[in-house]
């Protein structure tokens, strides 16, 4: 396998730190997430097993949606956040950017997400995603 190459200081740590993060990445690379984790000074290990990260999205008509995530690693600690964005789909997935929110997030809140991050979803799993029934 060949060496995986150094990250350049100038990289935007928040970025990277969403894909090592991304639950579906981080099962199915085991080798790409050590490497940032070490890369980036992040603490590296077996995920907590008390650990769990939820996702809301909410994908509406005219082209935009709203996503609140939380991750929670034992009873005292969590991290989250909320985009609000654009979304379109290529081939089978839905691809995300995020925007400048509409309003600023109240103190009561969740921080939105800088703009300017995109990703994608693939269709199927929010297809297959258990949510509210809607007719």
């Amino acid at each position: 396998m060949a060496p995986l190459p150094s990250l350049d200081e100038d990289i935007d740590f928040f970025r990277v730190k969403g894909y090592v993060t991304e639950p579906k990445a981080c099962l199915s690379c085991k080798p790409w997430k050590n490497y940032l984790y070490d890369a980036l000074k992040l603490e590296a290990g077996s995920m907590n097993k008390q650990e769990s990260v939820g996702f809301n999205f909410q994908f509406f008509r005219n082209g935009t949606y709203r996503l609140a995530w939380t991750r929670t690693y034992d009873a005292w600690s969590s991290q989250g956040e909320q985009h609000y964005g654009k979304w379109h789909t290529v081939m089978d997935h839905v691809c995300c950017e995020t925007l400048e929110p509409p309003v600023e997030a109240q103190e009561t809140e969740m921080r939105y997400a800088p703009a300017g991050y995109k990703f994608a979803v693939p269709i199927e799993d929010i297809l297959s995603a258990q949510g509210p029934d809607v007719a």
